[in-house]
């Protein structure tokens, strides 16, 4: 076999490889928690972030997050679509990827609220000095600081 035809059999095989790879779809809605703290300007910041860490050969293909804010309550509902290459032969950087969507800041008047997302309820008075975590998990691990 020649230098030539080996460099082609090699091209094949590494293109084989790359077929049988795919991208495996998760979708999240109003699973997760929400990270809420107030912003220096009083505004307030809320991330609506998922548990663990997905790998470096994962994409996040779509987040959205919106906020329903009146005099007493304020609802949150938030969508992230990610994507995660698998296959044979696949090498993928050692690294934790944040899965989660950001909301665009809110105006809100100080005053005890109610929070409202996915399942989850809980009572908390605005501004905060302190970020708080609505629906479980640890704050730390979840980068809610």
């Amino acid at each position: 076999m020649r230098v030539s035809q080996l460099w082609i059999l090699l091209a094949a095989l590494a293109c084989s490889d790359d077929e049988r790879q795919r991208w495996e779809r998760s979708e999240f809605t109003d699973d997760g928690s929400l990270c809420v703290r107030t912003g220096a300007a009083g505004e307030l910041l809320i991330d609506v972030v998922v548990e663990g860490c997905a790998s470096g050969c994962t994409r996040i293909v779509d987040s959205a997050c919106e906020v329903d804010a009146d005099d007493a309550e304020i609802v949150v509902h938030g969508s992230i679509t990610s994507e995660e290459r698998q296959g044979p032969g696949l090498v993928c950087p050692t690294v934790c990827v944040p899965i989660g969507a950001t909301c665009a800041p809110v105006q809100v008047s100080p005053g005890e609220y109610l929070f409202r997302y996915g399942g989850h309820a809980s009572t908390a008075s605005l501004p905060t000095d302190t970020p708080f975590l609505l629906g479980g998990g640890d704050p730390v691990a979840l980068g809610c600081r």
